[in-house]
């Protein structure tokens, strides 16, 4: 149990952005205009791979006419998550295909949710749906000029939902994997609604120096959840569950650098790139050193989990092109990260993270 308190402690010092003196840069959250017209030049050229991965995206997940929640008091957790994904399809759909069906479908799903009277009470649910809707917004809103079309009257009622509904419940995060998605969320809300003290926050509660052995383990930060070996919160208890948080601090980083902050990314020495060849290594069936602790609720965690491993039967997290490419661009070699990477193209989507890495990620040119 002692082993845990001899990890070295890394004395990196962050400078805090100044957000509120620099306005947001649109589309940013997890695309930017760049990215977009890079996914719909090769998907237009035939390019490989995204062609596959659109290939593979068309054909699946959510359809022009999807409909969503139609209740008006949310009690059902799964349909701000359920609904939140079909949106965030749809508007990736609307911009590798640049067919407005597409964008009609995410804007109905938007707009649904903006005259919800309550959204579940669940920062885990309601933090999964809130950032990949926010991130559909974002690009409805802004990529390619405003030509989506939403009318004005939807993009503000959409940001009072963003304050008055989601705001609420997810800026209370939660410890481990069910404050992850909250962090990604607060970043993204903080860009479409052009409020730097929202995104500010998301912000800071990643980057907060503290570990989960210690008080105030119940809301998620990165050092909370990656440890200095690369091992995560949720290694003792599964792996899926255990790429997915991971891939919400990939989510939350990638938002903060498209706004020109690579201060996540680079963190406690990199520690975004330790934990995702960490978790990649273990996956691909390599033994990973994993160091027992007691978490802050007193609970012993002494062994990591092999369920849902990889190299077992289990699947890979659609999580790796959005960490390999920024690795890419940094100069940082991520190499069981680029293994997953490339033999599991092309990433799928889930309800639980940005997915579809390959289509919107993959870089044209190498950077190094």
């Amino acid at each position: 149990m002692k082993k845990l308190f001899a990890f070295v402690l890394l004395a990196t010092s962050f400078t805090r952005p100044l957000i509120a003196a620099q306005p947001m840069r649109h589309p940013g959250s997890w695309i930017t205009q760049e990215g977009c017209d890079r996914i719909r030049k090769n998907v237009t050229a035939g390019r490989d791979p995204w062609k596959t991965a659109w290939a593979a995206l068309e054909k699946s997940e959510a359809s022009p006419d999807y409909r969503p929640n139609g209740d008006t008091e949310v009690k059902n957790s799964y349909a701000i998550q359920n609904d939140g994904h079909a949106a965030w399809v749809l508007a990736v759909k609307w911009i590798a295909s640049g067919d407005r069906k597409y964008a009609d479908g995410s804007i109905r799903i938007l707009d649904a949710w903006s005259a919800k009277k309550s959204v579940p009470d669940d920062t885990l649910r309601t933090g999964l749906g809130a950032t990949q809707m926010i991130n559909a917004a974002e690009i409805i809103r802004y990529a390619n000029k405003g030509t989506a079309g939403w009318p004005p009257v939807g993009v503000e009622k959409f940001e009072s939902f963003c304050h008055e509904k989601l705001l609420p419940v997810i800026r209370r995060n939660g410890g481990g994997g069910w404050g992850t998605p909250c962090l990604s969320a607060l970043v993204a809300m903080g860009v479409y609604c052009n409020d730097p003290e929202i995104y500010q926050l998301g912000h800071d509660m990643v980057m907060e120096n503290r570990r989960e052995t210690e008080p105030g383990c119940g809301k998620s930060c990165l050092r909370e959840y990656v440890f200095d070996n690369g091992q995560n919160g949720d290694s003792y208890r599964d792996q899926g569950h255990s790429m997915g948080a991971l891939a919400h601090l990939a989510e939350a980083a990638e938002t903060c650098a498209n706004q020109g902050d690579m201060s996540i990314w680079t963190a406690y020495d990199n520690l975004l790139l330790r934990g995702y060849e960490y978790v990649a290594k273990y996956n691909l069936g390599e033994e990973v050193e994993f160091i027992p602790y007691t978490d802050c609720n007193g609970k012993q965690k002494t062994s990591i989990s092999p369920e849902g491993r990889v190299s077992s039967g289990g699947s890979f997290s659609p999580m790796f092109e959005i960490a390999y490419s920024r690795f890419r661009q940094m100069g940082l070699e991520s190499p069981y990260t680029k293994k997953v990477r490339d033999g599991y193209a092309p990433e799928k989507t889930n309800s639980d993270n940005c997915g579809m890495g390959t289509l919107i990620f993959t870089l044209d040119e190498p950077t190094h």
